[in-house]
């Protein structure tokens, strides 16, 4: 128990620190993927309520047309081998802009090695950005796991002080990247 708070903890931490736009759930055997607030705001603009949930093929018409078929075959592959969902893709808004985000997710399985919930985050993306601190902030997140299941409190805590920096780190890469971006425009 404690250790699930201190890794609910960790997680909302790590988002916070690397722009986060939300965190998602996807319930695969009721096929309803439950988005946080900030995420149902970018995609879920005319459900109300949005906490009721929505289905992977509803998820996937949320997002560009060209990029459903890359998500859909993405998502199967992670759900059929345990492999990490990460993703880069464009997203529709109503004033006919794009936003681009990434995605990170890790399927789990039911005792009986069937896929039974995936759980993810969804950060904003820049194309053509330095990936490279996202990639930093993805493995601390990672340590930061194998380190509260070693009960290694002070390594956990040297993990969580390297992690905020390297979001604040991520931050900056995206928002000068954004203004870069601007500018060209």
């Amino acid at each position: 128990m404690e250790g699930d708070l201190a890794k609910r903890r960790s997680q909302r931490l790590a988002l916070e620190a690397s722009q986060v736009v939300g965190a998602w759930s996807w319930d695969i055997d009721k096929d309803r993927i439950l988005l946080d607030r900030s995420l149902a705001a970018l995609f879920l603009r005319d459900i109300d309520p949005p906490q009721l949930g929505i289905s992977l093929f509803h998820f996937l018409s949320l997002i560009h047309r060209d990029d459903r078929e890359r998500i859909r075959s993405s998502v199967s592959k992670s759900l059929a081998n345990g492999s990490v969902f990460e993703e880069v893709y464009r997203v529709p808004t109503d004033n006919n802009e794009t936003v681009w985000v990434r995605s990170k997710g890790q399927c789990h399985f039911a005792q009986e090695d069937t896929p039974a919930q995936m759980i993810g985050f969804t950060v904003e993306a820049i194309p053509g950005s330095s990936s490279i601190h996202a990639s930093i902030v993805d493995r601390l997140v990672d340590a930061r796991t194998l380190s509260i299941a070693a009960d290694e409190t002070l390594l956990t805590k040297l993990i969580e002080a390297v992690l905020l920096e390297a979001g604040e780190r991520l931050a900056t890469t995206m928002k000068d990247a954004q203004v870069n971006a601007t500018e060209r425009d």
